[in-house]
Order: C-alpha cells, then sequence, then structure tokens
C-alpha cells in the first residue's frame, strides 16, 4: 500500500506543514511544559494549548487520510470516469467538513489561550471596591488636566504618558499604573484628541507604555509578557490562523492531485 504525507502531495501541504510545524515549536517552546516555577497564567494558557494541539494532530490526520483515499479511489479501476470524479468530490466534502469544524475548536482554543495571557501581560486592577473606583475616576480627571496641557502632538502626549506611567510605578500608585497601562482611557483620550490621527497616535503610545512596563515590570509580569508576544507574534498564533483559513484550499489542491492521478491511470 503506497502511504501519503502531505508535504509529498502538494507544494501547498508542504508549506502548511512548514509553518505550522514552526509555529508550534515557537508556541511549545513556552507553553508545552511550563512547568511549577512558571507564572499562573502561563501554566493556565497551556491547558487550551494542548488542547489546540490535539485539534490541529486531528486536522493533519484528517487531510493525510483525505490523500490515502482519494488515492485508493483514483486508482481503482473497476471505477468510471464520472464516478472516480464523484466519490473524490464526495471523500473531499466530508474531509472538509471534519476539518472545519476542528479548525473552529483550535481558533476558541487558542482565543481563549491569548485571553488568559492579554489579562495577565498588563498591571492588575487594584481592587474592585467602592474606593478603589472612586480612585481611579479621579485618576483619570488628574489625567485629563495633566495631558490637555500637552502639545498637540501624538509624539509628545507619548512621552508624557511614559513619564507618568513611570512615576507611577516608581511611586507605587497602582491605580495610575492601572488606568495608563491596562484599560482603554489612553486610546480614548487620544481618539477624542486627535481625531485625524487616531491610528498612528494610539500605536505610538501603545509602544511607549510597553516600553516602560517591560523596563519596569516585576520578574513573573516581565516573564508574562515576554510569553505573551512570543506566541501571539508572526510566528505564533498568526501564523496557525493564516494556514487554518487556508484548508478549504489545502483540501481542494489534494482533490486536484488524486484526480490528475486518475486521468493517468491505466484502465482495462
Amino acid at each position: 500500500m503506497i502511504t501519503f504525507d502531505l508535504t509529498s502531495v502538494s507544494p501547498m501541504g508542504a508549506a502548511y506543514v512548514q509553518v505550522l510545524d514552526r509555529a508550534r515549536a515557537e508556541i511549545g517552546e513556552h507553553l508545552d511544559d511550563p512547568g511549577f516555577g512558571a507564572p499562573t497564567a502561563v501554566r493556565k494558557a497551556a491547558t487550551p494549548w494542548r488542547q489546540a494541539t490535539v485539534a490541529l494532530d486531528e486536522i493533519h490526520s484528517a487531510l493525510t487520510s483525505l490523500a490515502q483515499r482519494a488515492w485508493d479511489i483514483a486508482t481503482d479501476r473497476d471505477l468510471t470516469t464520472q464516478a472516480t470524479a464523484a466519490r473524490i468530490t464526495a471523500a473531499a466534502a466530508e474531509a472538509r467538513s471534519q476539518v472545519d469544524r476542528l479548525a473552529a475548536d483550535v481558533r476558541a482554543k487558542l482565543t481563549q489561550m491569548t485571553d488568559i495571557l492579554a489579562r495577565a501581560a498588563v498591571p492588575p486592577r487594584p481592587g474592585d471596591t467602592a474606593t478603589d473606583e472612586a480612585r481611579i475616576q479621579g485618576v483619570k480627571t488628574d489625567l485629563r488636566m495633566v495631558l490637555d496641557a500637552v502639545p498637540a502632538e501624538p509624539a509628545a502626549l507619548a512621552e508624557r504618558i511614559a513619564a507618568l506611567l513611570e512615576r507611577a510605578q516608581r511611586d507605587g500608585d497602582q491605580h495610575t499604573v492601572y488606568v495608563l497601562a491596562a484599560t482603554r482611557w489612553p486610546a480614548d483620550y487620544v481618539a477624542a484628541r486627535y481625531p485625524a490621527a487616531v491610528e498612528y497616535a494610539e500605536r505610538l503610545i501603545t509602544a511607549h507604555i510597553d516600553q516602560v512596563l517591560d523596563r519596569t515590570s516585576g520578574d513573573e509580569l516581565a516573564e508574562v509578557r515576554r510569553v505573551y508576544r512570543a506566541v501571539t507574534g508572526a510566528n505564533g498564533v498568526n501564523a496557525i490562523t493564516t494556514v487554518l483559513a487556508q484548508l478549504p484550499s489545502l483540501i481542494g489542491a489534494v482533490s486536484d492531485w488524486a484526480r490528475s492521478r486518475a486521468g493517468a491511470a491505466v484502465r482495462w
């Protein structure tokens, strides 16, 4: 019996395997076995990641099974050309249904994983009491008064916000740190102040805030931020979601490969 893997069936299959293997290695370096000494958020994120890898393995199995099944159909000399095409199409549709379900599961687990890390990658809310809420509102009022005096230039505003955040970190002012580094308040302020350059100003401010947090965060927060950046980078979650979006085309490529073999098969 001839066996197949995706790399031998189609160039698209080879690219799929290469990108997915690289992404799994990138994320797995941090989440396959984080150990008891890892931050709590990293250990929690490892659970949906492991569940995602199980579904990814099942997708790979479904695709290789399709290649094998399509080959068997294509080389069945008892089938007419029309019957061969119909059976390959049916096999592809069955694989597509299975793969779509598994891909949705992978996306859900990756979202769960990144949400866990994202929430832990910024300073926590100091508390949920009425006093804490009053202090947070007071911080926002004070910040608005200070920032309104900054020249109407995104770069100047970003530098001022970074300076305020660094001072709050140094002073142990958790409420100000929370407002500046863990809420939408800076972005909302920018949108109101610079409506013509919102995206640029937001990116600039986010970059400045990240630089301050990277310099001033404690060991656990710094480690979570490092892991979050690694797993959500171009070679991590983004790469996996990209190849998942290409699965329908890959199934089509496998089907076309089988049909081309059928056309070349010798019939008696």
